[in-house]
């Protein structure tokens, strides 16, 4: 799926619908999705969401060629990229500090917390 957000992180001109990611998708990685199964990930239908909006109150772009506009492009997807990224920390560390409430809530300490996973057993 991470190839899947690297296209949406990409796409640069709107508008984005989920036919036309589709179409990109089966272009790129050769491979065919249906729209409710690219929505199931919830990191696809926030990328999706997010970058929609971003383009529609996108600034007019720069008129540019050759590797002025290459650079541009991928400054733009790297932007997208570290703005999902970003999101998706923030709701990791509001999901770590309600786990950390619980297990204080719940007698569980940092040393218990902490304890190494014990070794898969293996037949």
């Amino acid at each position: 799926m991470k190839a899947v957000l690297g296209i949406i992180d990409g796409w640069a001109t709107a508008p984005l619908t989920w036919s036309a990611l589709i179409r990109r998708i089966t272009g790129v990685l050769h491979v065919t999705y249906v729209r409710q199964a690219l929505h199931r990930y919830p990191d696809i239908a926030h990328a999706f969401s997010r970058r929609r909006e971003e383009l529609s109150a996108a600034r007019p772009r720069l008129q540019a060629t050759g590797e002025l506009r290459t650079a541009l492009e991928r400054i733009e997807r790297v932007e997208a990229e570290n703005r999902r990224l970003t999101d998706q920390n923030d709701a990791l560390l509001e999901r770590f500090v309600t786990w950390a409430y619980n297990a204080s809530l719940f007698g569980l300490d940092e040393r218990k917390l902490d304890q190494a996973i014990p070794p898969a057993a293996r037949s």
